[in-house]
């Protein structure tokens, strides 16, 4: 059989690994099943992963030990989710739903930030059953990366598009951490992508900033310096490309200047 008949498919990559239900771990969960005495009954899978603030919770006696369920309000799909399927169909947030949700979020943030505590935006749970988003509210939620101003922690678990530049430079950050990662979220309302993508080297990281938002600070060059020396890739040469990418015709700098360059 040829093996174009089959399509790739990321099912198999974003649901927990069947190794995980042995005594000590997973819980059997079947649709239909019921939790707490009947009161919860199981309709869907949503997902799986991680927890936050939740409504309830309860304890269950299973195959596999005594677990600890927590109930959460009934959300939609994830950000991330609702972006891609607009990308993939070549489509946009309406202007009124992109400031309403950054509107939002700006407002739990400043929230948040007024308690004193400050907390890393990374995605949620993700659901295929996709409702109307453009009618309905976001949520702000797992903190499981928070902390208290003056009670920072040593580092911080970064989700790799919304890595922020001080974390890589220096060990200090505080509760500004967040307000970059807004920027690439409102970013990301209006362009369905992130301004960033992390491959997994901090220089590539690096050189998309600035060529995004502005130069190093001084303070940060030398070691801007010795990331380019030890990187596997070429940035001198990516950054002559800049050359060539200008938006003013008379800016744009010709063939045999860029061969001089290489």
């Amino acid at each position: 059989m040829e093996l174009s008949l089959f399509h790739q498919s990321n099912l198999l990559y974003t649901q927990e690994a069947l190794s995980r239900y042995q005594p000590g771990g997973y819980h059997p969960v079947t649709l239909g099943d019921t939790f707490k005495n009947g009161r919860y009954h199981v309709r869907l899978k949503l997902g799986w992963g991680g927890f936050s603030t939740f409504l309830d919770w309860f304890t269950h006696d299973g195959p596999n030990g005594v677990h600890q369920c927590l109930v959460f309000e009934l959300l939609g799909p994830s950000v991330d989710q609702v972006l891609a399927d607009y990308r993939e169909s070549r489509d946009k947030l309406c202007a009124e739903t992109i400031i309403r949700v950054s509107t939002q979020l700006l407002k739990a943030v400043k929230f948040i930030h007024g308690s004193g505590m400050f907390m890393v935006l990374v995605k949620a749970a993700e659901w295929v059953d996709l409702i109307d988003e453009d009618d309905e509210d976001i949520r702000l939620f797992d903190y499981g990366e928070s902390f208290l101003q003056g009670k920072e922690p040593e580092r911080l678990n970064q989700p790799g598009t919304l890595r922020v530049p001080e974390t890589i430079f220096t060990h200090s950050f505080d509760y500004r951490v967040d307000l970059w990662r807004i920027g690439c979220m409102i970013y990301s309302f209006l362009f369905t992508t992130y301004p960033f993508w992390y491959l997994g080297e901090d220089e590539v990281m690096v050189f998309q900033m600035i060529g995004f938002v502005e130069k190093l600070p001084t303070g940060w060059e030398s070691k801007w310096k010795s990331m380019q020396t030890k990187s596997s890739h070429d940035l001198e040469v990516e950054g002559v490309v800049q050359g060539l990418m200008r938006v003013l015709l008379s800016s744009r700098i010709t063939a045999d200047e860029e061969l001089g360059l290489l």
